[in-house]
């Protein structure tokens, strides 16, 4: 018989751990601070603290929206992007080097959450909202592929963003960020209940006395603009919202979103901080894209969950 951590004690752990990280996270870097001015350092202020909030923020998000997105659709492998949202983000991204490299953050935002919010609008059921969002994927990789052949030397820009950087982190990124997430974990933490249902099907949720239709419209757009806002300020940023919610469960042994929500809040700022925290170490002075780390660090995980658990538990 296994044995399992109790979310709470998970939860308290992870705590412990991100205690210990934060400082450790604003000291790595290129220019040595020393430990006395630690906190009182303007590079440390000014550069490394907004950047190692928002990969937290980041990591946080795609994580709970992978679990929200996973329960919602009753796939073990959702994730985050399933709906074609960094596709279209990269296509609004790359078009804005053809007009004003000013547009990019709005263009981005525009193509990742528009044809989205339409597809989970129209559709009647999660079968449908998967297939027209693969189907807009496709559309908009396509497009985007067309676009950065095109690029010439603004290729590796391009290139770069898409790989995950927070290298240009700022407080007022911060500052625009955060509330957007904590409404959203506020959100799926009032209705755990309703996710808990809709995870075994519609007609238990219905039996349950939850509207399927309309509680899985609610957490897919909120899930869509989550995500959207984070691909925009970090780029994408993959593996995150796939394993981090499947660590969750099998450190714990439970799916109830009551618990797997705030762990995976934890251990997805904590992972992608890590990752952020490797791509400066591994080859200093030069940077790694975060979305590298993750994708090979995030593969070993994915394929030992999928070796390990031979029925995926919800």
């Amino acid at each position: 018989m296994r044995r399992h951590l109790t979310p709470r004690l998970l939860f308290s752990l992870l705590c412990v751990f991100l205690a210990f990280l934060i400082p450790l996270s604003l000291y790595i870097g290129v220019v040595k601070i020393p430990l006395s001015s630690l906190f009182s350092s303007e590079i440390i202020i000014e550069m490394r603290a907004p950047r190692i909030t928002m990969a937290f923020l980041v990591g946080s998000s795609l994580a709970v929206a992978g679990a929200v997105v996973q329960g919602v659709f009753r796939n073990p492998l959702a994730e985050p992007y399933l709906l074609g949202i960094s596709s279209g983000a990269i296509l609004g991204y790359s078009l804005s080097f053809f007009f004003r490299e000013e547009l990019a953050i709005p263009l981005a935002f525009l193509f990742s959450t528009f044809p989205i919010s339409l597809i989970v609008l129209a559709s009647t059921s999660k079968e449908k909202t998967i297939l027209l969002g693969i189907s807009i994927s496709f559309l908009t990789s396509s497009m985007a592929s067309l676009l950065m052949y095109l690029s010439g030397e603004r290729l590796y820009k391009i290139f770069l963003w898409i790989m995950g950087c927070f290298h240009f982190s700022t407080w007022k990124q911060v500052l625009f960020f955060f509330p957007v997430c904590s409404s959203y974990f506020l959100l799926v933490s009032l209705f755990y209940r309703e996710l808990n249902s809709l995870q075994f099907g519609d007609e238990y949720a219905e039996q349950t006395g939850v509207d399927p239709t309309k509680y899985r419209k609610v957490f897919l757009l909120s899930s869509s603009f989550l995500v959207s806002v984070s691909v925009v300020f970090s780029g994408v940023i993959g593996f995150v919202g796939l394993v981090v919610p499947h660590l969750v469960r099998l450190l714990t042994g439970r799916g109830n979103y009551k618990y797997l929500i705030p762990n995976s809040i934890l251990l997805g700022g904590i992972l992608t901080l890590l990752a952020d925290d490797l791509s400066r170490l591994v080859l200093a002075p030069r940077e790694i894209p975060v979305g590298i780390v993750t994708s090979i660090t995030g593969s070993p995980i994915l394929i030992y969950l999928l070796w390990r658990e031979s029925k995926w538990h919800f």
